[in-house]
């Protein structure tokens, strides 16, 4: 992980900020920070890994736009989401202070998750959105590890 650009960390940042709840949603902020890193920890935990939807990649950038793995990013209509759009180098300070907070947020945690020796705290390799259904819950959030994971 000490190899991540300031781009790679930007981006698991943004991915962080566009996917995870935010603070608006009525999740606690402890339950919003384990959503956060969560979510870090399913992209860093994708990197270099083979038997993952969306194929081996090398990069934050493969992880976060391998085809219909993260909406947020790839979009619907193939475009990114505007909070992953919004959130960019450049354009960020436009957003809201709310908002503008959850990013602060989502990047601070992407930092120390890259600069701990630990690296990602979960093993998970999938999300969802939502409470219900497969998956432990952290925040808003379900997350779970895929079954034949090469890491």
């Amino acid at each position: 992980l000490e190899d991540l650009s300031g781009t790679d960390l930007n981006e698991l940042g943004q991915v962080c900020y566009a996917e995870a709840s935010g603070g608006q949603s009525g999740v606690s902020a402890e339950g919003l920070d384990e959503e956060r890193r969560a979510m870090v920890s399913v992209v860093l935990n994708r990197l270099g890994a083979g038997g993952v939807r969306g194929g081996r990649q090398d990069t934050v950038g493969g992880v976060i736009r391998a085809r219909n793995q993260f909406e947020s990013v790839t979009g619907v209509r193939g475009g990114p989401g505007a909070k992953f759009r919004d959130s960019a180098p450049g354009v960020a300070g436009d957003l809201p202070a709310p908002e503008q907070a959850d990013l602060a947020a989502c990047l601070r945690i992407a930092g120390e998750l890259v600069a701990s020796p630990e690296g990602a705290p979960y093993e998970y390799t999938s999300n969802r959105a939502g409470t219900r259904g497969r998956g432990a819950v952290h925040g808003g959030s379900r997350f779970w590890t895929d079954v034949g994971i090469e890491r």
